[in-house]
């Protein structure tokens, strides 16, 4: 078992503070875990866990990468990928918001694991 898949970001005796998570959501890869409902609305769109009635609301660019690829949730390849298409954008900028974004939708990711797809 990796390090990354000892930690759970959702229950812990101990929660991390938000730096410490967002660090953690830095440097692993995630995915929505598979109960997770994502619903793209006009101006952003709703996560759902339908097991405990948590929710949570994103921007149209998160809604955007979470429909793009729920599946593979990784900071590096949507920094990337957001750098590629936002060119006006400062990357610090960037990687500053994915950050907040990861930590804000931490509750509804689980580790990636490549063995089990």
């Amino acid at each position: 078992m990796t390090e990354q898949e000892n930690i759970n970001v959702t229950a812990m005796d101990n929660p991390p503070s938000a730096e410490e998570m967002a660090e953690e959501l830095c440097h692993g890869t995630w995915r929505l875990r598979p109960n997770i409902v994502v619903r793209a609305e006009d101006d952003g769109g709703i996560i759902f866990d339908p097991d405990t009635d948590a929710m949570g609301t994103v921007n149209i660019v998160g809604i955007a990468l979470l429909c793009w690829r729920p599946e593979r949730i990784c900071y590096e390849e949507w920094c990337e990928a957001l750098s590629n298409h936002y060119k006006e954008v400062d990357i610090t900028q960037i990687k500053a918001d994915m950050k907040k974004f990861l930590v804000d939708i931490a509750y509804f990711l689980e580790a990636y694991d490549e063995k089990k797809d």
